[in-house]
């Protein structure tokens, strides 16, 4: 959140845990859905992230978030991931901020 609104975006958070969001983000109007997640477990190729959610086993759709924003805490690096390409994949994304070509590295910071 803090993240956020020191880039000029207005965050809000929604009361109680009723939401499959966690923040809203909002610039110029226009409002968007964001559920955070990280980690810190290291795996062989690098950060393990689940992107399922923690209250079910019913994954996160489209049509209930924007993004993910996701910190993997030893490298103190952001991956903001728009909904779809979590969504099309195990739920699991494999996070390297300093392999080059990793798949994901357009998302660092973004």
């Amino acid at each position: 959140m803090t993240r956020a609104a020191e880039r000029g975006l207005n965050v809000s958070k929604p009361w109680g845990d009723s939401s499959p969001y966690d923040v809203t983000v909002e610039a110029a109007g226009t409002f968007l859905r964001v559920q955070v997640k990280s980690t810190d477990y290291k795996g062989r190729t690098g950060y393990a992230c689940n992107f399922k959610p923690s209250y079910g086993t019913l994954p996160y759709r489209a049509d209930q978030l924007d993004f993910f924003a996701a910190y993997v805490i030893p490298m103190d690096v952001w991956y903001i991931i728009p909904v779809n390409v979590p969504l099309r994949l195990t739920g699991t994304l494999l996070l390297n901020p300093r392999m080059k070509g990793q798949r994901y590295q357009r998302y660092i910071e973004a």
